[in-house]
């Protein structure tokens, strides 16, 4: 299974993040895969945050990208997806109050 779901988050004001909600993930999920065969070319092995069907950061590291996104345009639905070898799929849950 490929790695394309690193997360599909939003952070709130108090820097916490959440899944963004279901339409939202998927506009940007089906944008990422659109994408991908171009971006595998273009940027082989980095993660890339796509928002708005485009992609807004690229970036070594998934932290780094989801750092980088959220510092730039703030509170928007990101998906985050990597560009590298099959590896396996997983997804970020939200955090919830007692995690903090």
């Amino acid at each position: 299974v490929v790695r394309d779901v690193v997360a599909a988050v939003r952070r709130d004001a108090s820097g916490r993040y959440w899944l963004c909600r279901e339409q939202e993930f998927e506009r940007e999920r089906a944008a990422f895969f659109r994408l991908r065969p171009i971006l595998k070319s273009q940027v082989p092995g980095q993660y890339v945050a796509i928002h708005g069907g485009r992609v807004e950061e690229v970036a070594s590291s998934e932290a780094e990208v989801v750092q980088k996104f959220f510092r730039r345009l703030g509170d928007k639905p990101v998906y985050i997806g990597y560009l590298g070898e099959e590896q396996s799929a997983y997804q970020v849950s939200p955090l919830s109050s007692s995690d903090e």
